[in-house]
C-alpha cells in the first residue's frame, strides 16, 4: 500500500520561523524556544500524516484544492446569485406554508456552501484574497436573503407564525451540535470532492443550517416581531460560527496551513490599483495574517472563541426545552391518573414558556371541583416548580340532568300553600343553597337575588353578580341544586356586571363619557358596587381639547352618587373607569332590574333567550340593565339579602387596583 503522506518535509506557513534548534542568537532561551518549536512541528507532522492516511488523501491534493478556490474569482457569479435568490424564495414560502418538505427542497439549490468553506480555508492558509472575497460574498448573501424574505413576507396576504418559523426562534445547544455535524460534512466533502452526490448533500446541509434562519430574520422584520427576528438571528450566528470554527479545525488537522498561497495573493495585489480601497484592505489583512503576535490568534483561535458568546443563551434554551419536556411528561402522567378516577372527565392542558395551564371539566359538585383543583395545583407545582393556572369546572351529573328535563306532575293549586308562604319557604331554601354552591371564584361576587312567581305557579330566580357571564354549565349546576325545591319548575336569569377597566386617552375622552354614565347608573342601582374613576392630571387635561370639559362632567356625574359608592382620583395619564364590590355593612341586597339576561328554563336547562353581541350594553360595565328580549313581568319580587362576602375598601378609600 502506498503511503499517502508526502515524502518531502512540509514548509512552515509562518515566515521567519526558526529553521532548527541552532537558529537565533544561540542563547539558552532561544535554543529552548527552538526546541519547543521543533517539538510542536513534529507533533503537527504526525497529526497531518495520520489525518491524511485516515482519509486516503495525498499531500499534493491540498495545494490543488486551495488553488482551485483562489482561481474561482468571478466565475459563476450569475449562477450563484440566481440559485441563492431562488433558494430564498422557496424557503420563505415554505416557512409561511408550514411545509417542511418545501423548506428542505429549497436547500437543494442553495449555493452557500462555497463561500462558507472558502472563508474557513482562507483563515487556515492565511490568504487575504480568499478571506476577503468570501467575507464579502457571505455578507452580501445574508443581506440579500434577509431583504428578499422581508419583501415576500410584506407582500403575502397573511403573516402567521407557523411551527416552521417558531422552531427557528429558540436556538439551543442542540442547534450548535447540528452545525458541528454540518461543518464536518462540508469539510469532508471539500477535501474529497469525488462524488457529486456528496457535494449536493453537503451543500443542502449547509443550506438547512443557514438559509432558513436568514429567511426567518426577514420574516420577523416583515411582521415587526423582535422575538422572531432576534431569535432567528441568534440561531444564524450560532450556526455560522460553529461551521467556521469546525471548518478551521478540520482543515488545520489536515495540514492545509502548510499550503503556500503567496503567488496568487501577490498577483491579486498587483492587479489592484496602488491607492485603491481594495489594495489597502488586502494589505491590512496580509499584515494581520503575517504577524507573529496576531496572525495565529486571528486565524485559528478567534474562530473557536467566537462560539463562546452564544454558549450561555443556547444553554438557557436547552434548559428551557428540557424543563418543558419533563413538565409535559409529569403533567400528562398526573392528568391520566386523575382521569381514571372519574367516569366523566375532560381536560385540556399546555406547557409554554414557564407557565402550566390546565382546564378541566368533570361531572360532580362544586365541592368536588374545588378539591380537585387544590390537588392538581399541589401536584403540578411540585412536579414543575412553578405555580400552575388550574381551572376545574363542575357539571351536574346525569341523574340531575334527567330530573331537569323530566316533566313533573303538577299538583292541584288548591292543595298548595298560599303564594306568600310558598315564596318565603323557597327564599329560605335558596339562601342556604346559593351561599353553598355559587361559584364566586369563576363568576365573581354574588351581589343579590330575588324570586317571584311566574306563569302557572313556576318560580323565577334573578341573580345579579359582579363578574363574567355564566356559561350553560353554571345554569345546569344551579338548576340541579335548586330545582328539587320547586315542584312547579324553576327559571334562572343571570344579570352579570362587567368589571373590566375602560380606558381612553384625553383626546378620546368624549367617547368614554357614555360608558362612565352606564357605570354610574349601575353603582346607583346595585348597592354592593362602587365605581372607581381615574382622571388625567391637570397638565394632561390641558394638552387635549375638550378633556377638561369631560373631567368636569365626570365630577358632576359622580356627585349624584352617595359618597361611599365612588372613588375619584386625578393622578393618571388617561381616563379610566371600572366597577368593583364594596362593603355594605352586613348585607348586599339589591333591587334587581326587571328583566335580567340569560334565562334558564325550568329545573335549570338553558333557555332560548341568550345574550348576543348586538344587545344594548352587552359586554360593557354596568350592562346589567333591562334586556329587550326578556318576557319576565316588570314588577320586581321581594329582595333576598346576600351575606356580605365582599372585601372592605383598601386603606385610605382607594380602589383596589
Amino acid at each position: 500500500m502506498t503511503d499517502p503522506t508526502p515524502s518531502e518535509p512540509e514548509a512552515p506557513s509562518e515566515p521567519g520561523t526558526p529553521a532548527g534548534p541552532g537558529a537565533g542568537s544561540g542563547s539558552g532561551a532561544t535554543s529552548e524556544s527552538s526546541a519547543l518549536i521543533d517539538a510542536f512541528r513534529r507533533a503537527e507532522d504526525f497529526v497531518h500524516v495520520r489525518a491524511l492516511r485516515l482519509l486516503n488523501l495525498q499531500a499534493h491534493e491540498r495545494e490543488t484544492q486551495v488553488h482551485l478556490m483562489l482561481a474561482n474569482r468571478q466565475r459563476g457569479l450569475v449562477e450563484y446569485w440566481t440559485f441563492l435568490m431562488l433558494s430564498m424564495a422557496i424557503a420563505t414560502l415554505g416557512l409561511a406554508m408550514d411545509s417542511t418538505t418545501v423548506v428542505i427542497g429549497a436547500m437543494l439549490v442553495s449555493p452557500l456552501m462555497g463561500p462558507i468553506v472558502e472563508f474557513a480555508m482562507g483563515l487556515v492558509v492565511g490568504s487575504p484574497v480568499l478571506t476577503l472575497r468570501s467575507t464579502l460574498r457571505i455578507t452580501g448573501s445574508v443581506v440579500a436573503v434577509v431583504a428578499g424574505a422581508w419583501l415576500i413576507t410584506v407582500v403575502l396576504p397573511f403573516q402567521e407564525i407557523t411551527s416552521e418559523v417558531a422552531a427557528r426562534t429558540q436556538p439551543t445547544l442542540l442547534d450548535m451540535a447540528l452545525a458541528v455535524c454540518v461543518a464536518l460534512a462540508a469539510a469532508l466533502t471539500t477535501v474529497k470532492a469525488r462524488s457529486e452526490t456528496n457535494i449536493v448533500a453537503a451543500g443542502a446541509a449547509i443550506g438547512i443550517a443557514l438559509v432558513p434562519p436568514i429567511c426567518v430574520v426577514g420574516f420577523g422584520l416583515g411582521i415587526a416581531d423582535p422575538e422572531v427576528y432576534v431569535g432567528a438571528f441568534l440561531l444564524l450566528v450560532t450556526n455560522f460560527f460553529a461551521i467556521i470554527a469546525v471548518g478551521v479545525v478540520s482543515f488545520y488537522l489536515l495540514g492545509y496551513e502548510r499550503v503556500s498561497v503567496r503567488p496568487w495573493d501577490d498577483e491579486a495585489m498587483a492587479a489592484a490599483p496602488p491607492r485603491s480601497l481594495t489594495r489597502r484592505v488586502l494589505g491590512g489583512v496580509e499584515r494581520v495574517f503575517g504577524s507573529r503576535r496576531t496572525g495565529l490568534l486571528f486565524r485559528f483561535v478567534l474562530p473557536v472563541l467566537l462560539v463562546a458568546p452564544v454558549w450561555r443563551p443556547l444553554s438557557a434554551g436547552l434548559r428551557q426545552i428540557t424543563w418543558e419536556a419533563q413538565t409535559r411528561a409529569a403533567v400528562s402522567e398526573i392528568m391520566s391518573e386523575v382521569e381514571s378516577q372519574y367516569d366523566e372527565f375532560d381536560t385540556e392542558w399546555s406547557v409554554s414558556g414557564e407557565r402550566v395551564s390546565v382546564s378541566t371539566y368533570l361531572v360532580g359538585s362544586v365541592a368536588t371541583a374545588d378539591s380537585l383543583r387544590g390537588r392538581l395545583e399541589t401536584r403540578i407545582a411540585a412536579a414543575s416548580g412553578v405555580q400552575p393556572d388550574v381551572e376545574v369546572n363542575a357539571m351536574p351529573n346525569y341523574s340531575a340532568m334527567q330530573r331537569a328535563v323530566e316533566p313533573r306532575a303538577r299538583e292541584p293549586v288548591g292543595a298548595q300553600d298560599p303564594p306568600e308562604i310558598e315564596l318565603a319557604r323557597i327564599r329560605g331554601e335558596f339562601a342556604a343553597a346559593l351561599e353553598r354552591t355559587w361559584p364566586s371564584s369563576a363568576y365573581g361576587a354574588l351581589l343579590g337575588w330575588h324570586v317571584q312567581l311566574g306563569d302557572a305557579g313556576s318560580v323565577e330566580l334573578h341573580i345579579q353578580h359582579l363578574g363574567p357571564e355564566p356559561d350553560a354549565g353554571a345554569g345546569l349546576l344551579l338548576g340541579s341544586v335548586l330545582g328539587p325545591q320547586v315542584p312547579r319548575g324553576l327559571t334562572i336569569r343571570f344579570d352579570p356586571i362587567d368589571t373590566a377597566t375602560v380606558r381612553a386617552a384625553p383626546e378620546e375622552s368624549v367617547a368614554w363619557l357614555p360608558t362612565l354614565a352606564q357605570g354610574v347608573a349601575t353603582a346607583q342601582e346595585a348597592q354592593g358596587v362602587r365605581v372607581c374613576v381615574t382622571l388625567p392630571d391637570d397638565s394632561a387635561l390641558q394638552r387635549a381639547e375638550g378633556a377638561q370639559a369631560v373631567a368636569d362632567a365626570t365630577r358632576a356625574l359622580l356627585e349624584g352618587l352617595p359618597r361611599d359608592r365612588y372613588i375619584l382620583s386625578a393622578t393618571g395619564d388617561v381616563f379610566e373607569m371600572w366597577l368593583e364590590p364594596r362593603a355594605v355593612g352586613g348585607s348586599a341586597a339589591v333591587t334587581l332590574p326587571s328583566s335580567p339576561r340569560q334565562p334558564v328554563d325550568s329545573a335549570g336547562l338553558p333557555g332560548a333567550e341568550m345574550p348576543g353581541a348586538g344587545e344594548p350594553g352587552a359586554g360593557e360595565p354596568g350592562a346589567g340593565g333591562p334586556s329587550a328580549s326578556s318576557a319576565v313581568p316588570s314588577a320586581p319580587g321581594p329582595l333576598a339579602a346576600v351575606p356580605d362576602t365582599t372585601q372592605a375598601p383598601p386603606a385610605g378609600g382607594a380602589c383596589g387596583r
